[in-house]
């Protein structure tokens, strides 16, 4: 879309290749945006680091695949997201929403008040982003 904006003369907004998903469409599918803790480590950004397993998601257990989890960084003083990783069922649907929170100004607490349907795989983003900042009630 952006070359073809580009070649077209229209405005072209700048490509976040940091905030381009990867997924991996296998059983169980993986999918990520951003950096990992490691790479977040090594360039000193302060994170917050949150995590959801799904084993402990009502929408996993109902589906009889409670296996895989969601792990968010966030940025500890900004709240932007640093990066995000999944591995479960429909995280390839899933890693839209986080994208979405890389390229805009949504921070960890907008998303962690944002209300997710109950029971959803969706949950597993705001429970995640609950537990970096230290209040996930879920887990």
């Amino acid at each position: 879309m952006f070359v073809a904006e580009k070649i077209a003369g229209v405005h072209a907004p700048e490509v976040h290749y940091d905030a381009i998903p990867a997924c991996t469409y296998c059983h169980p599918e993986i999918a990520s945006v951003g950096l990992t803790e490691d790479k977040a480590r090594a360039q000193n950004i302060p994170i917050k680091v949150g995590k959801m397993p799904f084993r402990a998601l009502a929408k996993a257990t109902a589906a009889g695949d409670p296996n895989g989890f969601v792990k968010v960084i966030w940025h500890a003083e900004t709240g932007a997201l640093v990066g995000a990783h999944l591995i479960g069922p429909a995280v390839t649907d899933l890693i839209a929403e986080l994208t979405l929170a890389k390229t805009t100004e949504a921070n960890a607490e907008s998303l962690a008040y944002t209300i997710h349907a109950h029971p959803t795989f969706a949950e597993a983003l705001r429970i995640a982003t609950e537990d970096a900042l230290g209040h996930a009630v879920d887990l």
